[in-house]
């Protein structure tokens, strides 16, 4: 009787451990949606693919024929290409300031999804946080995939402009 006391209490006191997001993500059945190119809801819950950075959905870039083309829905319909019919497994590493969980996620098989939309041309490494993706994000531009196909605006850059008062 007393193994099957310690058992059960090793078997509670790893499942405290498991890092949080982790029990949301293995709910079954899965609901994803995609918000923009680097942002998922997952079961209902709010997630920031960590480390990366993707075009805003407003945001238009240039082509290599410096042709416009909206690169932010681009970037949306890059990330749903990666997570449909997927299964994932996110792990939350922070919270950032509007309550979005930051996490990395990946689906059953290991792949990486964040990891992916920078290697796509999808989005950029997020440098400040991390130097996670700057792997990906070097073949991305010598392959000129995506944004890297011509002229474009970090993605922070837009937002910050955007959202600038006019003087």
């Amino acid at each position: 009787m007393r193994t099957f006391a310690f058992s059960l209490g090793a078997v509670l006191l790893a499942w405290a451990m498991l890092p949080v997001g982790w029990i949301d993500a293995i709910r079954d059945p899965q609901t994803i949606k995609v918000i923009d190119g680097d942002s998922l809801e997952l079961n209902g819950r709010r997630i920031r693919l960590y480390g990366i950075d993707a075009p805003e959905l407003t945001q238009w870039c240039e082509d290599e024929r410096r042709q416009p083309y909206r690169c932010g829905l681009e970037a949306k319909r890059g990330l749903y290409d990666l997570v449909a019919e997927q299964r994932l497994t996110c792990v939350t590493v922070k919270q950032d300031q509007y309550g979005r969980d930051l996490s990395i996620c990946k689906t059953r098989s290991g792949f990486d999804i964040a990891g992916a939309q920078v290697l796509n041309g999808y989005a950029v490494a997020y440098g400040r946080y991390t130097n996670q993706y700057r792997d990906e994000q070097a073949k991305a531009k010598e392959a000129r995939r995506g944004i890297w196909r011509g002229p474009f605006e970090i993605p922070e850059q837009f937002r910050h402009k955007k959202t600038s008062p006019t003087v």
